[in-house]
């Protein structure tokens, strides 16, 4: 039998797995861009500062981000965001959990 390489990350092919991070991409400054208010009414906070470093997506019934965004000062938070399908009603993207890091 056949041996899997060191590598072989089994998340990768797994459906509805999250994955592996990466460095965040214009796509996902965007999402962070929009969702800014959201994060700081969960937080009573205001961000000069919201850039995203990485993120994670996960396909579920629409796509979830977990999004670490820089908040200045060497801070930062992890967001996680919902992105519906076109197809469900309200608002496209939604915030549903916010955590220091």
């Amino acid at each position: 039998m056949a041996e899997l390489p060191e590598d072989f990350d089994p998340s990768h092919y797994m459906v509805g797995a999250p994955e592996a991070s990466k460095e965040a991409n214009e796509t996902i400054q965007c999402i962070c861009d929009e969702v800014k208010s959201q994060a700081e009414e969960r937080t009573n906070q205001t961000y000069d500062v919201f850039k995203a470093v990485t993120f994670t997506q996960q396909v579920v019934a629409g796509t979830l981000y977990k999004i670490k965004v820089s908040v200045g000062a060497n801070k930062h938070i992890t967001i996680t965001v919902l992105c519906r399908l076109p197809c469900h009603p309200g608002r496209r993207y939604e915030v549903t959990e916010v955590k220091d890091d």
